[in-house]
C-alpha cells in the first residue's frame, strides 16, 4: 500500500551522474530536490567508467578520492589484430569504480541537504492535477511541479512523456577480472568493443557490444548473445586470461538516430 501524498517543488529520476549532479547544482540554487533511484546505494553498474575531460568540467573539483586511473594513450584494432596505439601528452581520460563514483556523487548532494529516497521505484508518472505531476512509487504517492528524467534509456518518465529516447538496441556483454601487476597488463580498445576494456585500479573492465547500425539484418538483441560470448572468449585469451573464469553481465545498449525531441 502507497503512503499519504506527498508533494515536492522538483523530483529528480535516477541518481546517477546525471541526476546526482543537478541535484547538487540545484541545491546550490537554494532549491531542495527529491532524487529518487530504484537501486540502495552503493551500488553494482554495468559500466566501463571512464570520465572524459569534457564531462570533468561539469564534474566537482574534489573527485580526487574516486579517480582511479590516467589514460593517456589507446591501443585500436580490428578483430584483435593490425592494431596500433595512439598517445596523447595530456590525459584522454580517467577510469573510476562506478559504485563508488556515483555513491561518491550522491554522499555530496546528502550532505548539501537533499532528499534521496533510494531503493523506491517510480512505477507510474501521470500529469496533474494542475501544473503538477503525480509520481506512484514503490512507497508512496508524490506531487511535483518539476520532473527530471535521469532514469537512463529505458526512461520510465521519457515514456510517461510521450518521447523516444530510443531507437534501437544491442546487447552488451561486461566482465570484471583481477588486474594483473602494473606493466603486465595489455590494455586497448578493440574494433569490436564500444566502450573498454576500462582499467579500475585493481579490476580490469572488459566490456564489448556488436559494430552494427539500424539496419543491420543480424537479429535483435537476443540473436547476438552467442556471437559475443564467442568474440568474448577470443579477447580474454588475446589478454592472456582465457584459462579464468569470471561472472559475465549482460545489459541492452540504447542506440538513437531520429532527430528532434521523439
Amino acid at each position: 500500500m502507497t503512503a499519504p501524498l506527498a508533494s515536492r517543488e522538483v523530483a529528480i529520476i535516477g541518481a546517477g551522474p546525471a541526476g546526482a549532479t543537478l541535484a547538487y547544482e540545484l541545491l546550490q540554487g537554494g532549491l531542495k530536490p527529491l532524487i529518487l533511484d530504484k537501486a540502495v546505494f552503493p551500488r553494482i553498474k554495468v559500466c566501463a567508467g571512464g570520465l572524459t575531460i569534457k564531462a570533468l568540467k561539469f564534474l566537482p573539483p574534489d573527485l580526487g578520492p574516486v579517480l582511479e586511473d590516467e589514460i593517456r594513450r589507446v591501443q585500436l584494432s580490428f578483430n584483435l589484430s593490425h592494431a596500433f596505439t595512439k598517445a596523447w601528452h595530456q590525459p584522454l581520460l580517467y577510469t573510476v569504480e562506478r559504485q563508488r563514483f556515483d555513491a561518491f556523487l550522491m554522499d555530496r548532494v546528502r550532505q548539501a541537504g537533499g532528499e534521496f529516497g533510494d531503493g523506491e521505484r517510480l512505477e507510474k508518472i501521470t500529469a496533474g492535477p494542475g501544473d503538477s505531476s503525480t509520481l506512484v512509487t514503490s512507497r508512496r504517492l508524490i506531487t511535483a511541479r518539476v520532473v527530471v528524467g535521469a532514469d537512463g534509456a529505458r526512461s520510465i518518465v521519457a515514456r510517461g512523456a510521450g518521447l523516444q529516447p530510443v531507437d534501437f538496441w544491442h546487447l552488451g556483454l561486461q566482465m570484471e577480472v583481477p588486474r594483473k601487476p602494473r606493466g603486465k597488463e595489455r590494455l586497448g580498445v578493440h574494433r569490436h568493443d564500444l566502450y573498454g576494456p576500462g582499467d579500475h585500479g585493481r579490476r580490469l573492465c572488459l566490456g564489448l557490444s556488436p559494430w552494427r547500425g539500424p539496419h543491420h539484418r543480424g537479429g535483435g538483441p537476443c540473436a547476438q548473445g552467442p556471437e559475443l560470448k564467442r568474440y568474448h572468449a577470443r579477447l580474454l585469451s588475446h589478454l592472456g586470461r582465457g584459462e579464468q573464469s569470471f561472472p559475465l553481465a549482460a545489459h541492452l545498449v540504447p542506440h538513437r538516430v531520429t532527430s528532434g525531441p521523439s
